[in-house]
């Protein structure tokens, strides 16, 4: 997707070739900095939230004694 609006700006006739190439650095530095930002969650991870989720969600609907 990010290729395509870059090849759409490479056509216009205000973009200049440093604008292109500037494009480009900011593209490569994102996509350096993706596994960073996004983890990837264990199978084990997601078991125990999801038990802690139902957890907290039962011990609300118990009435108080």
């Amino acid at each position: 997707m990010c290729d395509k609006l870059i090849e759409a700006l490479e056509q216009r006739a205000f973009m200049t070739e440093q604008d292109i190439m500037a494009i480009y650095k900011i593209k490569e530095k994102l996509l350096q900095e993706r596994p960073r930002l996004t983890r990837q969650i264990t199978l084990s991870e997601a078991f125990k939230n999801a038990t802690e989720q139902r957890a907290s969600t039962s011990a609300e609907g118990e009435p108080d004694n």
